[in-house]
């Protein structure tokens, strides 16, 4: 009779002769060994999501631009106005100018002209188009006439604008300017 474990320890050691053992090339083909996969590489260009397309905002042209220009060369009788209205002629041209071209009642574009601690809002600004939605949006309105002004002290200064749609309806807008203490003039509505 045979012991189990003279059994078993002859069993291991044909396994590990065959294990080691090579067999001839021809009878089988080469196996590489394993390779573990290597980590994906990352991205080098970000993931962006898709963006919708955000409306091409229309430009004040320059006829538009030429008819502003003359409405604010308009002589005053009062030597004091006409000075005012000379001093705070840049910022109205600018102001006015962007105004028109708003497209909607976001009026954070005109945040760069207001008074220290005026907020012109991103949402919920009365932009003049909002008043005229027949107009066109791809085009800016017109400022079609200035008039009304007023000069309550020498630090503020009060018009109102007509600005004209496509469709030639209009909307009249009170506006009012603020000399800065640096001197220069800001918009406060």
């Amino acid at each position: 009779m045979q012991h189990p474990h003279v059994v078993s320890a002859l069993s291991l050691l044909i396994l590990a002769a065959c294990a080691s053992s090579p067999e001839a090339p021809e009878n089988k083909p080469p196996v590489a060994p394993p390779q573990l996969a290597a980590p994906a590489a990352a991205s080098t260009t970000p993931v962006t999501k898709p963006v919708a397309a955000t409306p091409v905002k229309p430009v004040f042209s320059k006829p538009q631009f030429e008819k502003l220009d003359k409405l604010l060369a308009t002589k005053f009788a009062s030597a004091f106005m006409s000075k005012q209205v000379a001093e705070a002629r840049t910022t109205i041209r600018a102001f006015l100018s962007q105004n028109a071209c708003l497209i909607d009642d976001d009026g954070s574009a005109l945040q760069v002209l207001a008074v220290t601690a005026k907020d012109f809002p991103a949402k919920g600004y009365a932009a003049p188009v909002m008043a005229l939605p027949d107009h066109d949006k791809q085009t800016c309105l017109t400022v079609a006439a200035l008039g009304r002004w007023v000069a309550p002290t020498a630090t503020s200064l009060r018009f109102q604008a007509s600005y004209e749609s496509s469709s030639g309806k209009t909307s009249k807008v009170r506006h009012e300017l603020r000399r800065q203490h640096d001197g220069k003039w800001a918009v406060l509505r």
